[in-house]
């Protein structure tokens, strides 16, 4: 008896960890990829020190999701390095979405870095 009991308990777990799956791909299909990668990025930020992976003066190559102009900073879009949000001042280059640079690290804090683009570079999957 107690393990049909048990059964019927994975089986209704189950169940629900489906119904789960399946609104939240519906929540996720709501929203723009941009808007769940940078909620992402914070989630992550929250979990680690930025300084544990980051140090000012590093250059790095960054993919910006979102863009110059998109924020409070008309010059700076916002990528992840090595899963921390990365601020990335792009004056003087014409950064789009999706497009990836080279940077410099300037600024490292608990939960974000800072950078400066230095030129465009080919993107990478």
């Amino acid at each position: 008896m107690a393990s049909k009991n048990k059964d019927k308990y994975i089986e209704e777990l189950e169940q629900r960890v489906n119904e789960l799956e399946d609104r939240m791909s519906a929540i996720e299909d709501i929203f723009a990829p941009a808007i769940l990668d940078r909620q992402t990025a914070h989630v992550e930020a929250q979990q680690g020190d930025a300084r544990d992976t980051l140090s000012e003066g590093d250059v790095k190559t960054v993919k910006i999701f979102d863009p110059p102009g998109q924020g409070s900073d008309p010059d700076s879009g916002v990528g992840k390095i090595d899963g921390i949000v990365t601020f990335v001042n792009c004056d003087g280059l014409n950064v789009e979405q999706d497009d990836v640079v080279h940077c410099r690290i300037t600024n490292v804090l608990p939960n974000a870095a800072h950078a400066v683009a230095t030129q465009m570079a080919e993107y990478e999957d």
